[in-house]
């Protein structure tokens, strides 16, 4: 039996949003936060963006935020995430209409072990760390060797928010808001026998 969670999370600079929402039979999805809001942003709480892209001046990042995203399911199996959102340039999830946010996973657990990450693109691409970018449309499922089942899994979340610095010099207020979706498939949950 093929079950799938959807999960938001919802950034903001300015206002609040709406909060993260899971919906499937079964397992659970549990997330040390619900939203990650930057509140009024200033030019001073820029910082130089770490990484290639954004690539030139005119370019600070918001101080990046981490989040654990949990999946508790009560058979065990394996369990994927696949991660959507509006995309910008070279596939990072789009923040308002200048800026984008650069998404991290790793710290990967299943069942109280650590686990390898890897990443699965639209193209097929199969890369496998400690660490992986996410980029929108990339899926994510828990490696040591081959892919494991279990029943609890847990992943660190790096949110780096990028903005063009124009944006903080108009006039107007204004409601950045990116809403990352993450849906949890457990291919052959109910499938596979308890240890």
């Amino acid at each position: 039996m093929r079950r799938v969670i959807t999960v938001i999370v919802c950034m903001l600079a300015g206002l609040a949003g709406m909060p993260a929402s899971a919906t499937a039979p079964d397992c659970q999805v549990l997330m040390s936060q619900q939203q990650i809001d930057y509140g009024a942003v200033t030019e001073a709480q820029l910082q130089a963006p770490a990484g290639k892209y954004p690539a030139g001046h005119g370019w600070g990042a918001l101080a990046a935020r981490d989040l654990t995203v949990t999946v508790v399911c009560p058979q065990p199996g394996r369990i994927r995430l696949y991660f959507d959102g509006d995309s910008a340039s070279r596939g990072l999830f789009r923040y308002g209409e200048e800026g984008v946010v650069r998404v991290q996973a790793s710290s990967a657990v299943m069942d109280n072990r650590p686990v390898r990450l890897r990443r699965v693109t639209a193209g097929g691409e199969q890369v496998v760390r400690d660490a992986l970018n996410i980029h929108a449309g990339d899926g994510l499922s828990l490696v040591d060797g081959h892919e494991v089942s279990g029943k609890t899994a847990s992943i660190q979340l790096t949110i780096m928010p990028w903005l063009k610095k124009t944006v903080l010099s108009q006039r107007e207020r204004l409601q950045l808001l990116e809403n990352i979706r993450i849906r949890v498939e457990t291919p052959d949950a109910g499938n596979v026998p308890a240890p």
